[in-house]
């Protein structure tokens, strides 16, 4: 059993990333706890404060707000809805509402958690954005536990797909997904290499292969020639019902992956799951 956390908005909740939640919990044989985030505008209570060195207290308060009340109706619904799905799939959950700063109380949150899954097109910004959103990267980039992308179609998962680069991220990414989810050691697990021209076999790969041979039975071997970054794109979209297991975002090519100029590509890989570790 491991802990599996879901950032969930308090505004607005995606019953397909609380259905791909849920599913992997069952998986896990775990439990759900949905972390629902809301940004804090004022305080709860007056409060004294301090400006310019001059102490004051601050007399407008959430409840002073217009539309706070419907606010607060709207964010227990989805609470509610929360619980209800989870009843209803037979998963066992429980709740947390934390209001501040939502990238920084999530990442609190993952300190103390095995998996977080986030729907990458989760925003606290006031203007549209592409997906995954700016609250999402810096998920990615400062989460203190493996961070799962949930898709935006049925996540059910019949073949992981392990881009490998023979680096310590890739290497440490496809282990802590082992170690937290064995019951997918059985599925087919496909070793994706991509490279921009021939080099010689580095002296990593056999030991790696051998590693993987003993979690994965049913691994398979691909290598493909060309841009890494266009290439497994390419290779993820034609793909169904797969789970993609990559390296560090901060400190790889998986952050070059999101960069604008494969907007469109990122977009249509949000279809499929995206489980990403740090070293």
């Amino acid at each position: 059993m491991i802990k599996i956390l879901v950032a969930l908005d308090c505004r607005v909740i995606n019953m397909k990333t609380v259905d791909f939640a849920c599913y992997m919990a069952r998986v896990a044989h775990s439990k759900l706890t949905g972390i629902f985030l809301e940004e804090r505008e004022f305080e709860k209570t007056p409060t004294r404060k301090i400006v310019l060195g001059q102490p004051y207290v601050e007399t407008i308060v959430a409840s002073d707000i217009p539309g706070n009340e419907a606010r607060q109706k709207t964010k227990l619904e989805n609470i509610q809805t929360f619980k209800d799905a989870c009843e209803n799939r037979g998963i066992p959950a429980t709740v947390r509402v934390d209001d501040g700063i939502p990238a920084t109380e999530i990442v609190r949150e993952t300190r103390f958690a095995d998996i977080l899954i986030v729907d990458a097109t989760t925003s606290f910004s006031n203007k549209p954005e592409a997906s995954p959103t700016d609250f999402v990267k810096e998920i990615l980039t400062r989460s203190e536990c493996p961070v799962i992308i949930a898709p935006e179609s049925d996540g059910i998962i019949e073949e992981i797909i392990f881009p490998c680069d023979n680096s310590r991220s890739a290497a440490t990414a496809i282990k802590h997904f082992s170690y937290l989810f064995p019951e997918f050691r059985n599925k087919k697990l496909t070793v994706l290499e991509v490279k921009k021209e021939e080099t010689k076999p580095d002296a990593d790969e056999g030991r790696l292969n051998e590693w993987l041979t003993v979690h994965y039975p049913k691994a398979a071997y691909i290598a493909i020639k060309g841009d890494p970054s266009d290439e497994i794109f390419t290779y993820l979209l034609k793909r169904d019902n797969i789970m993609a297991v990559m390296g560090s975002y901060g400190r790889s090519s998986l952050s070059r992956l999101f960069r604008p100029s494969h907007a469109e590509l990122v977009t249509k890989t949000m279809t499929r799951p995206l489980f990403i570790s740090h070293d």
